[in-house]
């Protein structure tokens, strides 16, 4: 790869590995803007798209270029079958729109201006590192309408530049995880996510009223005061389908870091039995039951078992 790379490309890949790892501490759509303002330095980029898995079978997209990032909104979306994100996902690898034509991209939900044709699209997996397996956890795409214009040393810059991007967000997770174990942070609940929400709507709408407050504004001043509303809304959109996505990702880790057992006796709280009535179900004592009980509230670093029965219930029924 060092040698497909030329001198002018990997500068500019320095210079991006730099600011990614600053971008990141901002905010994630600042983070993929510049991940896709780098790229667009060394490859003629007229789309490109995040997409992060969200289970077995859908993709959020947190960004979305066509043009304007400002015109595209994040949303989730099934992966669709024999489709170019699950073909990467399937084959840890890079996938070339020489490769078959573009077949497996016809395959998927189209991105870019849906009037014209994509002529040229790479989309490389994001993999998550260090690991012990290799593990996708999501996809990158560049989308041109010239024919023929990734070359090698563009889909080896893309490739490189999506494994900082991968390495920056799983050392963000990381982190993330390892505040929680020292119960910096508790369990993320939707409405945590909804109170994120309105605290966000609130700054924007005092910088609203501040707009509206002034008591003489041109026009110049007032399109650039909606042109970063309408920045802000973007973050906020991407932010929040983020922080769904993370709340979803966590109660899956914390379900799965119970042993069967515990995860037996997790499904039965959901239900509402008691200690009694789930050891009968379980053919255990009320006392290995309390300890099982004791253990899924430690792993969840919740206090009652309504808490831990409120998160499994909306995640894992």
């Amino acid at each position: 790869m060092i040698q497909t790379i030329g001198h002018r490309a990997a500068g500019i890949l320095r210079a991006a590995q730099k600011d990614l790892a600053y971008q990141i501490t901002v905010a994630h759509w600042d983070f993929y803007r510049a991940f896709r303002e780098w790229m667009a330095r060394i490859a003629t980029v007229d789309a490109f798209f995040i997409g992060l898995f969200h289970g077995v079978d859908r993709i959020l997209i947190p960004y979305h270029f066509d043009g304007n990032d400002l015109d595209e909104e994040p949303g989730s979306m099934p992966i669709f079958s024999g489709g170019v994100s699950e073909w990467v996902r399937d084959n840890l690898r890079t996938y070339r729109y020489a490769f078959d034509n573009g077949n497996v991209l016809n395959r998927s939900m189209r991105f870019g201006d849906l009037a014209r044709a994509s002529a040229d699209v790479l989309v490389a997996p994001l993999i998550r590192a260090p690991s012990e397996t290799l593990e996708v956890f999501g996809v990158a795409s560049i989308q041109t309408y010239t024919p023929h214009a990734y070359t090698e040393e563009h889909v080896a810059a893309f490739e490189w530049l999506c494994s900082v991007v991968a390495r920056l967000l799983t050392r963000e997770e990381e982190d993330r995880r390892s505040a929680e174990v020292l119960g910096e942070h508790s369990m993320l609940l939707p409405d945590d996510v909804i109170a994120a929400v309105v605290r966000d709507l609130g700054l924007m709408r005092r910088r609203i009223d501040g707009i509206l407050n002034r008591p003489v504004i041109t026009d110049r001043e007032y399109r650039e005061a909606l042109e970063r509303l309408g920045a802000e809304t973007a973050r906020l959109q991407a932010e929040t389908a983020e922080l769904v996505l993370h709340a979803h990702r966590a109660a899956d880790d914390r379900f799965r870091s119970l042993t069967r057992r515990e995860q037996e006796v997790a499904l039965l709280l959901v239900k509402e039995l008691s200690n009694a009535e789930i050891a009968a179900e379980l053919q255990l004592s009320e006392r290995t039951v309390k300890i099982h009980v004791g253990n899924i509230l430690r792993k969840y670093t919740a206090k009652q078992r309504a808490s831990v029965i409120t998160e499994v219930r909306r995640y894992l029924d």
